[in-house]
């Protein structure tokens, strides 16, 4: 598994739509009273800035390669 972005914008999408979907299930579903309120919305949070940023990183090579 690699930090960098996926191959295609899709794939990044269904990447992060994954992950923040399992982030989401078990901070508020299966753990909710582990993990208080404010600690959620920030690991949430920070898990959805570090998919803008793949995703940044991701735009020229997208570009490059559909060009």
């Amino acid at each position: 598994m690699g930090l960098g972005p996926a191959s295609t914008p899709g794939r990044e999408l269904l990447a992060a739509a994954l992950q923040l979907g399992l982030v989401i299930l078990l901070l508020f579903v299966l753990f909710p009273d582990r993990v208080p309120d404010p600690a959620k919305w920030l690991l949430l949070g920070a898990g959805a800035v570090f998919f803008v940023v793949r995703a940044a990183i991701g735009i020229p090579k997208w570009r490059r390669r559909s060009a």
